[in-house]
C-alpha cells in the first residue's frame, strides 16, 4: 500500500447528503489527480527536449505515438505550454479525463512541433482553415511544416512532413453497434461488396480500417466531414497498394494522395496520408513510439 501525503490518513470531503456536513474518504484517483495539479507530486518525467533536433527529409512523413494517459513530460508542465484559447478549449470538458488528455495531446504536439521549427513550445501561434484544422503560419518558418493530430480512448498519433498537406487517424476496434447502418450511409458500392464478404468475427476490424484510411485523406484536405465519406473510395484490405482509388467529382484527385496503413499498438488501426508534389515521389513513413 502506498503513503498518503498526510500521513496515512484518509483525507476527508464533503457529501451532499443530509446537512452536507456528512463526509467520505477521498479516493486515490481523486488525491492523485489534485496533487497532479496542485504540484504536491508533479514529478516531470524529463526535460524538454532541445529545440530544433529533428530534421525532416523531403521525403520524410514522421508519425509519432503518445501515451495520452502518460504523456512523455508531466500534464502541469504541458498545461504550461498551451495557449489561452486552449487552455479555455480544456476547461470545457465535463470529465476530467477527457481533459486531462487533450491537454496531453495538444501540449505535446507543441513540444513536437518546436523539435522540427526551433520555435519555444509556447511562443508556437496556430491558425486554423474553414474548417478548423490547424496549421503554422507560412511566415513561422522558411521551412514549411505540415501536420495533423488524431486520438482514440488513451493513444494519440502526430504526423509531420514537408511534402504537402497531411491528414492522420487511428481507431481502436471495438463492437459498432449500428455496423449495418454506418456501411450503408459511409461506405461506397465497391466498399460493401468487400465488406458483406467478410466472415462476422472480421467485420468490425475491417470497418475501422476502411473507416481510418477514408478520414486520414478527409482530414488532410482540410475538410473533414464537410464532405461525406462515401464520396471517398479506398483500397480495402489485403489489397496493395493502399491508396485512395476515387474522389467523386474530382477525376484526377486520386492520384495526387499517398495512403499508408498504421499499425499503431495492438487492438489499433490506423493510416496517414499526404499530398505528393509529383506522382511518381513515393513518401517515406517513419513511425516513432
Amino acid at each position: 500500500m502506498g503513503n498518503d501525503q498526510n500521513g496515512g490518513k484518509p483525507e476527508l470531503v464533503p457529501t451532499a447528503h443530509g446537512n452536507g456536513r456528512a463526509t467520505r474518504a477521498k479516493t486515490k484517483i481523486e488525491r492523485r489527480r489534485e496533487h497532479r495539479w496542485t504540484g504536491a507530486r508533479a514529478v516531470e518525467r524529463r526535460r524538454p527536449p532541445p529545440l530544433g533536433d529533428i530534421e525532416l527529409g523531403a521525403r520524410h512523413v514522421d508519425v509519432w505515438r503518445i501515451d495520452l494517459d502518460a504523456p512523455q513530460m508531466g500534464f502541469t508542465a504541458l498545461h504550461h505550454l498551451l495557449s489561452l484559447d486552449e487552455r479555455e478549449r480544456a476547461l470545457r470538458f465535463h470529465r476530467a479525463l477527457d481533459r486531462d488528455r487533450f491537454i496531453a495531446a495538444r501540449g505535446s504536439l507543441r513540444l513536437l512541433l518546436s523539435r522540427y521549427q526551433g520555435i519555444p513550445p509556447a511562443e508556437i501561434v496556430f491558425e486554423y482553415g474553414e474548417n478548423g484544422k490547424p496549421h503554422l503560419p507560412r511566415r513561422s518558418s522558411p521551412l514549411p511544416l505540415h501536420f495533423n493530430l488524431a486520438h482514440s480512448g488513451r493513444l494519440g498519433l502526430i504526423a509531420a512532413t514537408r511534402l504537402g498537406s497531411v491528414g492522420v487517424d487511428l481507431e481502436r476496434v471495438r463492437p459498432i453497434s449500428d455496423l449495418g447502418r454506418l456501411t450503408r450511409h459511409l461506405l461506397t458500392h465497391r466498399e460493401r461488396c468487400w465488406f458483406s464478404g467478410l466472415p462476422r468475427i472480421q467485420r468490425q476490424r475491417g470497418f475501422s480500417n476502411i473507416w481510418v484510411r477514408k478520414e486520414a485523406y478527409l482530414k488532410a484536405t482540410g475538410e473533414g466531414l464537410s464532405r461525406s465519406p462515401a464520396t471517398v473510395e479506398v483500397s480495402v484490405p489485403p489489397e496493395r497498394p493502399v491508396r485512395v482509388l476515387e474522389v467523386r467529382g474530382a477525376p484526377d484527385e486520386a492520384r495526387r494522395w499517398s495512403l499508408s496503413p498504421l499499425d499503431p499498438a495492438p487492438g489499433y488501426v490506423g493510416a496517414v496520408a499526404v499530398k505528393r508534389t509529383a506522382e511518381a515521389l513515393v513518401p517515406s513513413v517513419r513511425f516513432h513510439v
